[in-house]
């Protein structure tokens, strides 16, 4: 399972030209994310770290082996953290929604996918306590995804740091987008395109709308941007 999920994860890199990249282990230490996030204090003097861009391609030289075996290239490490929770909804809610011939929603820290006849209603928001004033919207099959730069989020030296990391230059992203959700056919496809879009920027709505991506972006002000194909929120007109 473990090589699957690291498949996936470089899927997702070869989808996104490396924007969603694997190889962010070491880049994500140095930023101050070395450990479980509920063990990172809210606030250090500790210094803010050295930005460590990953190695362009260098999830390319991955090499994995059906039977178990992978390599990772020579000064890399891996974090699947852009994709294994997304990949193992989409795996779990197939799973169920075939034994039991059932609809199906599952979600894992926010990573939801929907499998079986009918769909499913989902309230959108930026972090989990936040369903104050939530967007409700029905989602027929497939997945949907929020990559947020709200949560998971510390302070090392005075800088503020989360987990969002640019592979370009081993920064937090710094870009227009606070928040975005995404749905795809798969949950593991709309974690990459909410990722993907964090990292991109500016160019995150030219870049979703040119593949048909369903997507609602939030700026830091709360200002809300919906890609064409978003679906309409239920009982709006």
């Amino acid at each position: 399972m473990l090589v699957q999920a690291i498949d996936a994860a470089m899927e997702a890199a070869a989808q996104t030209d490396g924007l969603v990249d694997p190889t962010l282990g070491h880049s994500l230490e140095a930023v101050g994310y070395d450990r479980d996030i509920a063990l990172i204090p809210a606030a250090s003097p500790d210094p803010a770290g050295i930005p460590l861009p990953a190695r362009v391609g260098a999830w390319r030289e991955i090499l994995l082996d059906p039977e178990g075996a992978v390599r990772v290239p020579l000064g890399c490490a891996l974090d699947l953290g852009a994709t294994a929770t997304a990949w193992t909804s989409d795996l779990i809610a197939d799973s169920i929604a075939a034994e039991f011939d059932s609809t199906v929603v599952i979600s894992l820290g926010g990573d939801l996918a929907v499998a079986g006849p009918g769909g499913w209603p989902v309230a959108i928001s930026e972090t989990i306590d936040d369903l104050g004033d939530h967007e409700i919207v029905h989602l027929p099959y497939g997945g949907l995804a929020t990559s947020s730069t709200a949560a998971r989020r510390w302070i090392r030296g005075g800088v503020i740091r989360h987990h969002l990391l640019d592979p370009r230059t081993g920064e937090p992203t710094r870009g227009p987008w606070r928040t975005v959700t995404a749905t795809g056919a798969t949950c593991l496809a709309a974690n990459t395109a909410s990722t993907a879009a964090i990292v991109l920027g500016d160019k995150a709505v030219g870049w979703l709308t040119a593949r048909n991506i369903p997507a609602r972006l939030v700026d830091p002000a709360g200002r809300i941007v919906r890609t064409p194909r978003w679906p309409q929120p239920e009982g709006s007109a």
